[in-house]
């Protein structure tokens, strides 16, 4: 198995952003002396770990009891709330590539979402 370019695995996901890191990362687990199969899943693994954690960062950076014993008001709580809403909304926009459609297309999706997908 040519692990160098390729380390996928069945039901694989693309986490990693950077081609360098990845390189990095198969590099250095090289030198553990992992046997070439057991190579791609641990790589899966520590992606998929560093990914969940740079996930739950970006969830919780600050509670609302933070906030507010920071000083902050309701109003400032819920403003952040939207924000981060709206950042979720923005990264799952992304993940699922309808940043790329035109406004025809966007159009389309959106009414068939809507609709229910019939």
């Amino acid at each position: 198995m040519e692990t160098h370019g390729d380390l996928r695995t069945p039901g694989r996901r693309r986490t990693v952003r950077s081609t360098l890191a990845r390189a990095d990362l198969v590099r250095r687990l090289r030198a553990l002396a992992l046997a070439e199969e057991d190579l791609a899943r641990v790589v899966r693994f520590v992606e998929d770990e560093v990914a969940q954690a740079l996930e739950d960062q970006a969830r919780g950076r600050f509670t609302a009891a933070e906030v507010r014993e920071a000083g902050g008001d309701d109003a400032l709580v819920e403003a952040l709330a939207q924000a981060r809403a709206r950042s979720e909304q923005v990264a799952a926009i992304r993940a699922a590539g309808l940043h790329r459609l035109d406004s025809a297309a966007l159009e389309a999706v959106v009414a068939e979402a809507r609709d229910g997908g019939e």
